[in-house]
C-alpha cells in the first residue's frame, strides 16, 4: 500500500483487466477504509472509488471482466456491487449469510460464491440480473480440523478448475 493508506485486518485488491491499474482498500488519515484505484504508470495519488466503511470478502477483491465494477460489502455489511468509474452502488442479491464472493464469471452477469460447511465448501453461480443462484459444485474437505474459517478459494473465471487451500 502507497505510504499513508493503511489496510484493516483483511485488506483486499486486486488487478484491473488492462494490467495497469489497481484497486485496493485502504485508509487515509483522518478516514476509514474504503476502496483507491492507482495506475501503475504513473505518479498520481490513489483515488477512492467507493465511500468510507466498507469491507471485502476476501483479500482478492472480486473486479468484473471488463473492468467496470466491483463486490464489497457496504458498510452495513451487505454485498454491493461498485461502478469503478463512479456512479450509484447496487445491491448483490442473492448472497446469503455465511456466503463469501470469489470471484465474477466470465461476464458481468455472473458471480460465483463460496460457502463453508463443516466437511466441504459448496460453490454457488449467481445470476445477477434475477438475484438467483444454483449450486455449482461442492469441494469435500477430507480432514477439517484446525479450520475455524473458510478456506481461501481460487477459481477460473468459467468455475471448471477451483483450488481451495486453507
Amino acid at each position: 500500500h502507497p505510504a499513508g493508506y493503511w489496510p484493516r485486518r483483511r485488506p483486499g485488491g486486486g488487478w484491473l483487466p488492462d494490467g495497469k491499474r489497481i484497486i485496493f482498500i485502504g485508509r487515509e488519515p483522518g478516514h476509514n477504509d474504503r476502496a483507491y484505484i492507482r495506475s501503475i504508470d504513473n505518479n498520481e495519488r490513489p483515488r477512492p472509488i467507493t465511500p468510507e466503511n466498507i469491507t471485502s470478502f476476501t483479500r482478492r477483491i472480486p473486479i468484473s471482466s471488463d473492468g467496470e465494477a466491483l463486490i464489497l460489502r457496504d458498510p452495513r455489511g451487505a454485498p454491493t456491487i461498485y461502478p469503478i468509474g463512479g456512479g450509484e452502488p447496487r445491491p448483490l442479491r442473492g448472497v446469503e449469510q455465511g456466503d463469501s464472493v470469489v470471484r465474477w464469471g466470465t461476464n458481468s452477469q455472473t458471480v460465483f460464491v463460496s460457502r463453508y460447511r463443516q466437511s466441504k465448501i459448496q460453490i454457488y453461480r449467481l445470476d445477477i440480473p434475477a438475484g438467483r443462484r444454483e449450486l455449482f459444485g461442492e469441494i469435500p474437505l477430507t480432514d477439517a480440523s484446525g479450520i475455524f474459517e473458510e478456506p481461501g478459494i481460487l477459481l477460473t473465471p468459467d468455475g471448471k478448475k477451483v483450488l481451495a487451500r486453507g
